[in-house]
C-alpha cells in the first residue's frame, strides 16, 4: 500500500541482552550499537551479538553509547561509571568517574570531536581526545 509504514520489531529471540533497550548508536562502520538492561549488543546480520561490558557489577546496564575521532567506542553504565573500548580492549577511564555511585546516563559529541558525559550525582564531564 503506497505511504504505508512498516516496523521490524527485534527482542531477546532475535540476540537482544534484554528487551528494556536503553540506547542505540551506529559507530564510523555501520554497525548498529544496542544498549539493554543486562548488556550491550552488537547487530549481525539479522541478530544481535552480546558484547559484554568490563566490570559488569554491581549493574550491567548500558546506557549511553558514543564514538570519539579516534574511534574509541565510549559506554556509560549505571554504577559502572565509564567504559571505553580502544579496539583491542575494555576498559574504565578516568578513574575518578568510576565511582561505583557515579552512573553515566547521557552523552553527546560536539562539532570540535569532543565528548560531553552527563552523570547522576556526579556532574557534567567533557573529554577532548588528543
Amino acid at each position: 500500500k503506497k505511504g504505508a509504514v512498516t516496523f521490524t520489531r527485534y527482542t531477546s529471540t532475535d540476540g537482544l541482552p534484554d528487551n528494556w533497550i536503553q540506547s542505540i548508536f551506529e559507530d564510523n562502520w555501520g554497525t548498529l550499537w544496542v544498549g539493554t538492561y543486562n548488556s550491550l549488543a552488537k547487530k549481525k546480520g539479522d541478530s544481535f551479538e552480546v558484547v559484554d561490558l568490563y566490570n559488569s557489577a554491581p549493574q550491567n546496564w548500558a546506557y549511553t553509547i558514543n564514538q570519539d575521532r579516534k574511534n574509541t567506542m565510549w559506554f556509560g553504565s549505571i554504577g559502572n561509571g565509564l567504559i571505553y573500548n580502544n579496539g583491542s580492549s575494555m576498559r574504565t577511564l578516568p578513574e575518578s568517574l568510576n565511582d561505583y555511585r557515579i552512573s553515566t546516563i547521557a552523552s553527546y559529541k560536539d562539532k570540535t570531536g569532543a565528548l560531553w558525559f552527563g552523570t547522576y550525582e556526579g556532574g557534567l564531564w567533557k573529554y577532548t581526545p588528543r
